[in-house]
């Protein structure tokens, strides 16, 4: 009987510590996906920065400079960069939030 619950304790740390962070990233990265529009900025799992111009069903373009649009494949996508807070131009300190 100890041998089993022992087991039991070691699946359970095995579900926690490896199975359900990786299922809580898959949710994230799924939401990312869900969320993109053209105009977002949006770093890719390679590490380009760019801003989406149009999107199709798997294939995001991507303008990475200038007049320089690439195509990514969707799942690519890593995250959707938070744009920068607004300031007061004449304190250029951070406006509190409205609402």
């Amino acid at each position: 009987m100890e041998t089993l619950i022992g087991i039991l304790i070691v699946l359970v740390l095995f579900y926690i510590w490896l199975i359900l962070p990786h299922q809580l990233e898959a949710r994230r990265h799924k939401k990312v996906l869900s969320m993109v529009r053209p105009g977002d900025e949006v770093v890719t799992q390679g590490g380009l920065v760019g801003k989406i111009t149009s999107l199709e069903e798997r294939v995001v373009h991507l303008e990475v400079a200038p007049g320089v649009v690439i195509r990514v494949h969707r799942d690519f996508l890593y995250r959707i960069v938070a744009p920068p807070p607004e300031t007061d131009q004449e304190t250029d300190t951070p406006r509190p939030a409205s609402g």
